[in-house]
């Protein structure tokens, strides 16, 4: 849920503040900004989830932090992406560092539920992602155009959208911590429990 929350933080930022930031830093019309804002990157997303998904299935099938390395890689790969999209001075930079940030926050959204069902029982599945979403949204989608928005105040919208990208970098630590620390205890003891329900 943690890691849900942050990488929701960095989301909202750019879904919420990049149609103002294109407006007032490239002058688009608002029509232009918010096209640009929201079709390239999500339209990456969409292509980063087909293919973040199948590489899951891959590495899930050798190793058992197969879908936390591919989540790992794809918020960690995102950063340069967000940091440009909040400093780059070219108009085509931005739109292909959405493009970038849009395909890999779609290879780490496209494992979201699936690596969290690796270490929780069938039975509570609803009840779990119905929490990650209240708790990832409202922690991490909740406070993030807020937060930004006053950021933005004192050292400006490009730089407050570039330092967003330190979610996901914090993101990128709470997966290897889980991989390291967490992650065979848990699947271990899902096991057991498969197996005492049987």
């Amino acid at each position: 849920m943690a890691t849900f929350a942050c990488a929701n933080f960095v989301a909202l930022v750019l879904l919420a503040w990049m149609p103002t930031y294109l407006y007032s830093r490239f002058h688009l019309s608002l029509e232009m900004a918010a096209f640009d804002a929201a079709v390239y990157p999500q339209v990456a997303s969409m292509v980063g989830s087909l293919c973040g998904g199948y590489l899951a299935d891959i590495f899930a099938r050798q190793d058992r932090c197969g879908r936390l390395w591919v989540q790992c890689a794809g918020v960690l790969a995102s950063v340069p992406f967000v940091v440009l999209c909040g400093l780059s001075g070219s108009l085509m930079v931005v739109n292909l560092a959405l493009i970038c940030w849009g395909f890999f926050k779609g290879v780490y959204d496209s494992n979201i539920f699936a690596a969290a069902f690796d270490v929780v029982a069938v039975e509570s599945r609803g009840t779990v992602s119905g929490l990650m979403n209240c708790v990832g949204w409202l922690l991490g989608g909740g406070i993030a155009p807020v937060l930004i928005g006053f950021l933005a105040l004192y050292v400006s919208l490009g730089n407050a959208i570039a330092l967003s990208s330190t979610a996901y970098m914090l993101v990128g630590i709470l997966l290897l911590l889980a991989m390291r620390y967490f992650l065979d205890g848990d699947i271990e003891r899902l096991r057991l429990d498969c197996k005492t329900v049987s």
